[in-house]
């Protein structure tokens, strides 16, 4: 098996002790616009770079950010080559990214793996591989969300150390990320041009376990991932991808599905934990005694492990020194007081006792108060804005109020007042009871014979009040004092009109004799 990718992990991890050596966390006590000098911590994932370990996000790091990631895991997969074929894998990848502007970030992922087999006949056939990732992601807000595209360059080889033109690889997909109650969501797609199989010269001289550890393709893919992180200090995020592939004879999908639950240790370095279960196409024993292997990425059945991440750098304007500073002054918003005014009163009837229970109301143009009179007659309106001060200067531009005083069993009474700053007492109001209505009684019937009208209309003048006689000619109308004209008619009689005069408590009688 292909065993030239740990000498490049062992290579890698030399140049990035040194530059995790050099590289210094940046001044947080230095800001621009009131903002951190350095960004807050992100969820590191594959290859260094924000996201998850199969599901990539749109962000980008920090620009002038560098940032490390170390993988170590354990996967297994059970029955694929034959009923007691056993697979078991131990992952470990290593990786550098970079961000020379905070849109653009590069990455150098060296991707190492070791697989057992047991259980198949002949003896199995172990081994490690080592493939090595170079990638490049843009991303930009737009609106609330965050929309990138992310280039992926996989370069396998044949022989340590060494690089096969014919089978580099690409895969292209397309980012956005975007908020979701107190997480982030991301979703990314694309295609993946895989000539990785290229890298081999004769596969079918290798043993079974080979062909299915090897991790290579003979299938280009569409590809797919959608991932949810959730938290601060600690996070917790969920993800999920496939791989379909495409031409002619291509097997069924990969599927994934992940989570993590991690922490920020410190403001550069993290530790996550994950696990990830993969459904591969089965193959047919009969087709791998006969050595016929379809060459896709087998994956184990189930992967759980570790990544250390750090972040290093970024945005640091008090590393530009002689270059000058720019930061925003503070400034204090003007402190504006409102001005309060008071409103107190009482309310009497016509012979001097309080009034319980009446509603008062105190309409200003922006604001509205009211209060209920208590056994004394007395009300209190407090808190009514009028007005503001703002830096000492005093303004009043609402102290016109309208006071309404209503119960029931005595005429409203509204009057205008103008307000003042702090207390302001209402001249005593005393309500005037409500007139009691009078009476009219009716009787229509017809001239010379005296015999009761049924069904003439009654209409009353001023108010347009109707009423209709019954079958004795007769009907009660309830109204208020005062003069009024009364007008009977119905069809066949000539219409008759009579002036009525109601007085208080009550009852006027009137007769109609209609004539035809």
């Amino acid at each position: 098996m292909r065993g030239w990718g740990l000498a490049w992990i062992a290579g890698l991890g030399v140049g990035l002790a040194g530059s995790g050596a050099r590289a210094q966390p940046a001044d947080v006590s230095a800001a621009t616009d009131g903002e951190p000098a350095e960004a807050p911590p992100q969820q590191l994932g594959y290859a260094a770079m924000p996201g998850g370990l199969r599901a990539p996000s749109a962000e980008t790091l920090p620009g002038g950010a560098v940032a490390v990631s170390l993988v170590g895991g354990y996967g297994f997969r059970n029955t694929l080559l034959s009923a007691d074929h056993k697979l078991t894998r131990g992952i470990g990848d290593i990786a550098l990214a970079y961000a020379p502007t905070p849109t653009l970030t590069l990455a150098l992922a060296f991707d190492g793996r070791y697989d057992s087999h047991t259980g198949v006949n002949p003896a199995g056939d172990d081994g490690y591989v080592g493939d090595p990732h170079i990638l490049a992601r843009l991303g930009k807000p737009v609106g609330g969300a965050r929309i990138g595209g992310q280039l992926g360059i996989w370069v396998p080889g044949k022989d340590a150390p060494s690089i096969a033109a014919s089978a580099i690889s690409f895969e292209v997909r397309g980012l956005a990320s975007f908020g979701a109650g107190p997480g982030t969501i991301s979703l990314s797609g694309g295609f993946r041009l895989d000539n990785s199989a290229k890298s081999v010269d004769d596969i079918n001289a290798l043993s079974v376990e080979d062909r299915v550890s090897l991790g290579v393709s003979d299938y280009h893919a569409i590809v797919a991932g959608a991932q949810a992180t959730f938290g601060t200090t600690t996070f917790f995020g969920a993800e999920a991808s496939t791989d379909v592939f495409v031409g002619g004879g291509a097997p069924g999908p990969i599927l994934r599905a992940g989570a993590n639950v991690g922490r920020h240790l410190t403001h550069q370095w993290s530790l996550y934990a994950f696990v990830q279960a993969a459904k591969v196409p089965s193959l047919n024993y009969a087709d791998v005694m006969a050595g016929q292997v379809t060459i896709i990425p087998y994956e184990p059945l189930f992967t759980g492990g570790f990544t250390v991440a750090a972040r290093f750098g970024g945005p640091s304007h008090a590393e530009d020194k002689g270059k000058g500073t720019v930061t925003k002054n503070q400034t204090t918003s003007p402190i504006e007081v409102a001005e309060l005014a008071e409103v107190t009163g009482t309310v009497t009837d016509d012979t001097g006792k309080p009034v319980v229970g009446a509603k008062v109301t105190i309409k200003l143009k922006a604001n509205t108060g009211t209060a209920v009179t208590d056994d004394k007659g007395e009300y209190a309106v407090s808190k009514l804005p009028i007005g503001k001060t703002v830096d000492g200067k005093t303004t009043l531009d609402d102290t016109t109020a309208e006071v309404t005083i209503e119960v029931g069993g005595k005429k409203p009474s509204t009057s205008t007042i103008t307000l003042g700053k702090g207390p302001n007492k209402v001249p005593k109001i005393a309500l005037d009871p409500l007139l009691p209505p009078g009476q009219l009684r009716v009787l229509v019937r017809a001239a010379g014979t005296g015999k009761p009208i049924a069904n003439a209309t009654i209409k009353i003048e001023p108010g347009g009040q109707t009423a209709t006689s019954g079958a004795d000619g007769t009907l009660t109308l309830d109204l208020p004092p005062g003069t009024y004209k009364a007008t009977a008619s119905i069809a066949g009689f000539k219409d008759q009109t009579l002036d009525v005069v109601i007085e208080t408590n009550t009852v006027a009688i009137k007769n109609f004799e209609l004539r035809k």
